[in-house]
């Protein structure tokens, strides 16, 4: 996180350096009333040695009308942080037998906003951007659980905390499946800094606050005898991102 402040911190002095003398220079935004941007904050963080995950890949449409702009954005992120979503517990049956279950589980979420937002001009070429959106998000969550069956051959460091095993692979198979799909409707905020690079090129940061709501189905499904059941319920879930929750990078034409 110390990083990716350092580097944002570089981009904003490099960035006012350059407007300084350009502060009243009205050319930077005389006939150009499109912008399209990418979300560069998943490269930011892998540039920094930082996990991708809490930022998703969009693209951003916007159209200006002097100190507004309608907007439209479309995200997909395609998991949220894989590192963490694997557990394995293990158990040994008798002296020959150990089984290990292991439960992974995998996330992704597709959303659509359309909304406005207002644009005030701030110092050395800055703008403070509010906006408010109408979103749908589409969120699917499946978990796996497996099951691994070994043979143990030999123990070696018996009764130490470094006892460990010598294992041949007996059988693995999937025991259970669970998806759960939520389909959501709702509301999004944000504040944020729009920073002029040039005519032509911007950035811009800014923190996202989204409440969803809609129905979201549960499917279970018991792999080893095939029962199925399924089951619906209504969800709310109201998201906040981290301070600088997307980084786009946009071009105006």
């Amino acid at each position: 996180m110390k990083n990716y402040l350092l580097f944002l911190s570089t981009c904003v002095f490099m960035t006012t350096t350059h407007l300084t003398q350009a502060q009243n220079d009205s050319t930077l935004t005389q006939g150009k009333k499109n912008e399209f941007g990418v979300n560069i904050g998943p490269a930011i963080l892998v540039m920094m040695g930082a996990s991708p995950y809490s930022q998703p890949l969009s693209l951003t449409y916007k159209r200006r009308f002097n100190k507004w702009a309608v907007r439209a954005n479309f995200a997909y992120m395609p998991y949220l942080n894989p590192f963490y979503n694997s557990t394995t517990d293990k158990t040994k049956i008798n002296d020959t037998t150990l089984q290990w279950r292991t439960t992974n589980l995998t996330s992704k979420r597709f959303s659509s906003r359309l909304g406005v937002e207002y644009r005030r001009p701030m110092r050395w070429g800055w703008t403070l951007v509010t906006g408010v959106d109408i979103q749908q998000q589409q969120l699917i969550d499946k978990r796996i659980v497996s099951l691994a069956t070994f043979k143990i051959d030999s123990i070696g460091k018996v009764g130490t905390a470094d006892e460990f095993y010598a294992l041949t692979l007996r059988s693995q198979k999937n025991t259970f499946e669970e998806i759960r799909t939520a389909n959501q409707v709702g509301l999004g905020f944000t504040l944020g800094a729009l920073i002029p690079i040039n005519k032509k090129w911007l950035v811009m940061t800014q923190f996202r606050a989204d409440g969803v709501m809609g129905p979201t189905v549960i499917k279970s499904t018991d792999l080893l005898t095939g029962a199925t059941t399924r089951k619906t319920m209504n969800t709310f879930d109201f998201n906040t991102g981290a301070l600088f929750s997307e980084v786009s990078l946009f071009y105006r034409f």
